[in-house]
């Protein structure tokens, strides 16, 4: 079955509610004011039950040039619009405003309605006709049906619901798969249920019993209850009116113009990057900082807008913008939005979301406005893969990568293994990188080796964990294990027993640093258990390189760091391992003082020496004694 919703548009007073009621049975009017004055004021809602058996939601909004904000909080979800043209008045200024309002919406399939034929003669009706195709033309309504209806005596009626059935066939259903959204048009409490928000499900699938975070505040909740077009449902689809009853949540701490949705499915933000396209017979230009408002779902809110190619954008005319917003809004890459003036209010243009949570640009700026320029009109691999080449300054997860491509989950991991398997990105840790990042990765990898070598010349070459640390800051050991394993694999980099270096560098020693060397490592053999502190040993050799050899030797595995500046060779860690194993083979733990007695060394010597072994986890102390690991 299909899904739809359908939106009427047009002037004041042109019969758009009198219209749903003939069609429906039900008089969205629902506001004692709206009852008093005889005008639509907000939102009103109504079902259209289709020859398929499903139910059509009909959205109906005020005319009134002072409500175009509640028009614009009911229009955004729409499949299709009745356009409503009074008969005896013809095209107005709201008939045009609305006009404009669902072209920025991309709104692709419509009717027009003239209403009240029978007020009018049947020359007058074609000259109104005429009128409605000529302000239509070039529009998604030019060559669209055209149904004189009354209302009043129920003619055309029977054509109108022929022309929305065949229009429903070929209306396309939204993407089911996507993560869930609502955006709030309404909220109220039901005695015995508490609170409950209605909307248009612009996306995704909810069920009853979800997790719900409320956006931009971020409350959690759960769903309750769910309703369909009236009828109590356990799930509910893109495209369909939906009533949800919230679970631990109070009215009073949701308003219209919230967004529920998938908890961590959006981002909030002050800021969006947009492509902006100015209304050809907009009265007014947009300029660089024009304080603007901003209709987002049925969301209003103020922003300033910064162009990012133009210094101005006259009537016709189309740039890239970033939008800052004076409150958060939460918003995603390919929606649709429109803004208008902030005074005096009028409709001046609107456009497409580029980025949903961008940094803030600087103005003309060539590499921002080519990565603009890929996201708005590229491939959708294009966009990923623009998306990947953003997220990897900040080495962005596969997860986050997801939430803001905007793409269904099957498409995703489709164009994913596509720019994969082309050798365009590549998983490092199941951190995806573009190529062009890895290259520029390396130059920055090759730079600080290159710096440690000058820096350490008598070293082979710096940690590989030094290095991973250095080149993928915060990120789990495998992301940066991947990427040098990858430079080693292109015989960009070497890296022996932990110890990582440019491809062609070795470590250089003259005559006397390598006698140096070699006098060092026997000395601390010699020393065995009892080995000179550091300070001790620069001042016996009297030599300028004699520190920087002494880390060489602890960077090879020849010595060994325990606690108080103590060194210990690897010949004498492997004694004290076969003096633990001894003292253990009766009892199943031993003392510092049972060590230091079988070592023949001071306690001293012995603490710093089980420091290490604590560290390298050979011993394990547990109160006054320590134990193997393999026995702890």
């Amino acid at each position: 079955m299909k899904n739809i919703i359908i939106g009427t548009a047009g002037h004041i007073d042109h019969g758009k509610t009198a219209l749903i009621k003939a069609l429906t049975g039900t008089d969205t009017d629902r506001l004692k004011e709206e009852k008093k004055r005889g005008i639509t004021i907000d939102l009103g809602f109504a079902y259209l039950p289709l020859e398929d058996g499903s139910r059509a939601g009909i959205v109906d909004v005020p005319g009134h040039e002072k409500f175009i904000k509640n028009m614009l909080a009911g229009a955004g979800g729409i499949d299709m619009v009745l356009l409503v043209v009074a008969a005896d008045d013809g095209v107005m200024p709201q008939t045009k405003e609305h006009l404009d309002i669902l072209r920025l919406l991309d709104i692709k399939a419509g009717i027009v309605a003239i209403t009240k034929r029978d007020l009018v003669d049947e020359e007058w009706l074609l000259l109104i006709k005429e009128e409605v195709a000529a302000a239509v033309k070039g529009t998604f309504l030019e060559g669209a049906p055209m149904v004189a209806v009354s209302s009043h005596t129920g003619a055309g009626l029977g054509e109108l619901k022929k022309e929305i059935e065949r229009l429903a066939e070929n209306v396309q259903n939204k993407d089911i798969s996507k993560p869930w959204r609502l955006p709030v048009d309404r909220v109220f409490t039901v005695d015995g249920f508490g609170t409950v928000v209605t909307g248009t499900m612009v996306e995704g699938t909810l069920n009853e019993g979800d997790e719900v975070q409320v956006y931009p505040s971020g409350l959690k909740s759960r769903v309750r209850h769910i309703e369909v077009h009236a009828s109590a449902a356990e799930r509910a689809y893109a495209g369909q009116r939906v009533a949800v009853n919230l679970a631990g949540i109070k009215k009073e701490e949701l308003a219209r113009g919230d967004v529920i949705a998938a908890p961590g499915s959006l981002k909030v933000s002050y800021m969006a990057d947009v492509r902006l396209t100015v209304l050809k017979d907009a009265q007014r230009v947009v300029k660089n900082g024009s304080r603007l408002h901003f209709y987002h779902g049925t969301r209003d809110v103020l922003c300033k807008v910064a162009l990012l190619d133009a210094d101005e954008l006259k009537p016709g005319e189309e740039g890239f913008a970033q939008l800052r917003f004076v409150e958060e809004v939460a918003v995603r890459q390919g929606d649709r939005y429109v803004v208008r003036f902030y005074s005096p209010l009028e409709t001046v243009g609107g456009g497409v979301i580029i980025d949903a949570a961008p940094q803030r640009h600087r103005r003309n700026n060539q590499r921002v406005l080519e990565s603009l320029s890929v996201l708005s009109s590229g491939s959708s691999a294009e966009k990923l893969l623009r998306r990947i080449r953003e997220g990897a300054k900040t080495f962005q997860s596969m997860a986050a990568l997801k939430k803001d491509a905007g793409l269904g989950e099957e498409l995703f991991f489709e164009q994913m293994d596509a720019l994969v398997e082309e050798g365009r990105v590549f998983l490092m840790g199941g951190v995806p990188l573009d190529a062009e990042s890895l290259e520029e990765l390396y130059l920055r990898t090759k730079k600080l080796l290159s710096a440690f070598h000058a820096k350490n010349p008598l070293k082979a070459g710096m940690r590989a964990d030094e290095l991973r640390t250095s080149i993928a800051p915060g990120q789990k050991s495998a992301v940066g294990d991947e990427i040098l394993a990858r430079y080693q694999a292109l015989g960009l980099l070497k890296i022996v027993d932990g110890t990582a270096s440019l491809p062609s560098y070795e470590a250089r020693y003259s005559e006397e640093q390598a006698k140096l060397k070699k006098d060092i490592a026997a000395l601390y053999e010699a020393a065995a258990f009892q080995p000179p502190e550091r300070a001790e040993t620069v001042a016996r050799f009297k030599k300028k390189d004699t520190e920087a050899i002494i880390d060489v030797l602890v960077d090879e595995g020849v010595l060994f760091v325990g606690a108080e500046a103590l060194y210990f060779h690897k010949k004498t860690v492997e004694r004290a391992k076969a003096v633990i194993l001894s003292l253990t083979e009766s009892a199943p733990s031993f003392t510092l003082a049972e060590f230091r007695d079988a070592t023949q060394s001071s306690r001293k010597y012995a603490l710093a020496l089980l420091d290490y072994l604590d560290r390298a986890q050979f011993t394990k102390k547990s109160g006054d004694v320590r134990v193997p690991v393999r026995q702890a």
